[in-house]
């Protein structure tokens, strides 16, 4: 669908109280979805890819969604945007007014934001490109996430009973990477680099660091650009990966999913 012209269903403006609106931004890259909350049913999406490096990183996405973006009040709207960084906080220690002092090599210029995860008593900072916040103001009720916040427990699309895993969200320039520990959480952190090597890399890393047995491990793989070549590289090293079907698939079905569990 050519860009200029496309346009949102009537039907989802008109029937917009009723549906959760998620809204995913990356650098190069920007994808919404239109759900209805009660049975999770995707009514409408779209994604739109921007040529990396004839830009500035999310200028074009930003823009884009300034455009196209309706008028219309949604039920719910979450959006996840790549963050440039992120920490995480203990939430005894976290205080609103020191957020700034969680991510000192941000600018000013930057958008701060935080969010709590009350599973793990953390809370996340993070930032975001300044344009980001031409977002919040045009997107009524929006609730603005980081990307890594969907791979917390609690608020991911796959559920296990096991007390060390490994969930892994696959991006187009960049992946993140959660490591549980007898039900704890242990690391949270982005990578650069997608291809099966250097995720398998860190990935290995982090087990060392950590003490886990990466043999045993049950790794969980999501994300919203996925290499068919993953599959037979991460079989040959890991015993127990999942790899997601709607992955697979090329849907961005997960992290609507990862949405609605956000709301």
């Amino acid at each position: 669908m050519n860009s200029e012209t496309f346009q949102i269903p009537n039907a989802v403006i008109e029937n917009s109280a009723r549906l959760h609106a998620s809204v995913h931004l990356e650098s190069f890259f920007v994808s919404i979805a239109f759900l209805q909350p009660e049975d999770g049913a995707v009514v409408f999406t779209h994604n739109i890819n921007f040529p990396v490096g004839e830009s500035i990183p999310f200028s074009e996405s930003v823009s884009w969604l300034q455009k196209h973006w309706p008028s219309a009040v949604f039920k719910k709207t979450i959006l996840t945007v790549e963050p440039l960084a992120f920490n995480l906080i203990p939430k005894a220690l976290f205080q609103e007014n020191e957020i700034a002092n969680y991510l000192p090599q941000i600018t000013q210029n930057e958008f701060l934001a935080y969010r709590h995860n009350t599973q793990q008593d953390v809370v996340i900072v993070f930032a975001a490109h300044s344009s980001v916040v031409k977002l919040e103001r045009l997107i009524v009720g929006v609730e603005i996430l980081a990307l890594p916040t969907l791979l917390l427990p609690g608020q991911r699309a796959h559920a296990s009973l096991v007390p060390s895993k490994a969930t892994l969200w696959v991006g187009k320039e960049k992946h993140y990477l959660c490591l549980e520990k007898n039900n704890a959480l242990v690391l949270l952190n982005e990578y650069a680099g997608n291809t099966a090597e250097d995720i398998l890399y860190f990935l290995a890393n982090g087990c060392i660091q950590y003490g886990i047995d990466l043999a045993t491990l049950p790794v969980f793989v999501q994300g919203t650009h996925f290499d068919s070549s993953y599959v037979e590289v991460f079989e040959s090293y890991i015993r127990t990966i999942h790899f997601s079907e709607n992955m697979q698939a090329n849907s961005l079905n997960d992290l609507w999913k990862l949405h609605l569990l956000c709301a």
